[in-house]
């Protein structure tokens, strides 16, 4: 047996890795896709792209007419504007399509983290319990009253939690 079989944290990790894959592979064709589209457009080299190619057909319309040639998009570049605006609404709906799945993963992450929480809460507040049970049985320690342990033993109500936190000043 090796140091790491048994590991209650290399469990852990690999059960999380497992439930990781399993949301990815829940991903449609076209939630890749966008995931993909968006990675390449977030690249710094593809802004600087944009903003030469633009720089460029501003510049050749411009100076067209008077190297002789007639301008494919002259001043006010309406084209450019055209071409500008539905890249725009192509990026923002990438972004927004990306946004909307990592929201889900975010909304499965916090209610995990949540839960796990109120698990651990009741353990814990299980062992303070039998600790104390522990601590009032044995003839070898003085038994005394330990207010704060019993508060302890108590798990939390999470609507009283949230109300003393609606209650609290915000900073």
């Amino acid at each position: 047996m090796t140091a790491d079989e048994g590991d209650p944290c290399l469990e852990a990790d690999e059960k999380l890795l497992q439930l990781k894959a399993e949301y990815e592979s829940q991903a449609t064709p076209l939630d890749r896709a966008f995931a993909r589209a968006t990675r390449v457009l977030a690249l710094p080299s593809v802004s600087i792209a944009i903003a030469v190619a633009a720089l460029v057909w501003t510049v050749a319309n411009a100076a067209a007419p008077h190297l002789g040639w007639r301008p494919l998009d002259p001043p006010p570049f309406q084209s450019l504007q055209v071409v500008g605006t539905v890249v725009a609404v192509v990026i923002a709906t990438l972004i927004l399509a990306g946004q909307r799945r990592e929201d889900e993963a975010e909304r499965r992450r916090s209610q995990l983290t949540l839960h796990l929480a109120a698990q651990s809460e009741h353990k814990i507040a299980k062992l303070i319990a039998l600790l104390e049970e522990q601590r009032r049985e044995n003839p070898l320690l003085p038994d005394r009253a330990d207010p704060v342990a019993d508060r302890m033993a108590r798990p939390s109500e999470p609507r009283e939690v949230l109300d003393r936190l609606d209650v609290a000043p915000t900073p």
